[in-house]
């Protein structure tokens, strides 16, 4: 058999092997795209409302500029989760028996110079949590790059290499829960050098009093209506050939359901 005649075989061979896994590894939609929460702060657990002890005010900001109405979407689908659960959504934050603030702070690629530089930027404790395998490894900068020269078969496992690829978005949302304390509130705040997010708070009023250690760098003491508790959530969604725009609305269910569930059910 002649060269040419070898080397179109190999050719055909290679782009029928090709197209098999094409097939398979369509890129990942908003409904195929794996999805997860991590708690970079230990999670925090709130007691049920007493009877008649029900309303909540919500607050949702996105910091990072996205745009749309993703800020309003799931704004109002918070509202609507926390309705459900038992709650009544109100305006004043001061008559507000609980109040839930959610702001976006980041949303980048994960695994990438300007994602890590972003998580590094929030902190020691996000720093740690990127650490610890904020990114699905599958593809990404170990793809085997394409070399002039490369038999049929290789430029075959290059282009399908290429289209397996797999990427990460992450997005950090911090979360502050309050709960309204008879008697009011008095925190304390002490600058401790290390991550910007320590604050000791003691709850005035209540029979036993109770304290958190949290994170706030600052010099003052202040009297509350409520007594604030803190979180740092990181949403990640990964997948082949993944899109922002794709992660963006894959997250948007998962971070809503994590968000809503923060509050326990007071019905």
């Amino acid at each position: 058999m002649s060269y040419f005649k070898q080397f179109t075989r190999g050719v055909m061979f290679a782009m029928l092997a090709a197209g098999q896994v094409f097939m398979g590894c369509a890129a990942a939609t908003s409904d195929t795209a794996h999805t997860e929460l991590r708690y970079m702060i230990a999670g925090i657990r709130v007691d049920p409302p007493a009877p008649n002890h029900n309303t909540v005010y919500v607050e949702f900001q996105d910091q990072t500029g996205q745009g749309g109405d993703f800020e309003d979407t799931v704004y109002h689908e918070i509202v609507n989760g926390v309705t459900n659960r038992g709650y009544i959504a109100v305006k004043d934050h001061s008559k507000a028996d609980y109040v839930m603030w959610a702001t976006v702070r980041i949303f980048t690629e994960a695994g990438t110079e300007a994602g890590d530089k972003a998580l590094a930027g929030l902190g020691a404790i996000a720093g740690g949590a990127a650490a610890a395998g904020a990114v699905s490894a599958g593809g990404g900068r170990g793809a085997t790059p394409f070399i002039a020269g490369v038999g049929t078969a290789g430029l075959a496992y290059a282009a399908v290499t290429v289209l397996n690829k797999k990427n990460a978005y992450q997005m950090v949302i911090d979360l502050q829960l309050a709960k309204k304390v008879e008697g009011g509130v008095q925190t304390d705040n002490a600058s401790s050098g290390q991550s910007g997010l320590q604050q000791g708070t003691v709850a005035v009023g209540e029979a036993g009093g109770s304290s958190h250690q949290q994170s706030k760098a600052q010099h003052y003491t202040e009297n509350k209506v409520h007594f604030e508790m803190e979180q740092r959530i990181l949403a990640i969604a990964d997948g082949t050939r993944l899109t922002m725009d794709v992660a963006r609305a894959a997250l948007i269910p998962k971070l809503i359901s994590g968000l809503k569930s923060s509050l326990p059910r007071a019905n």
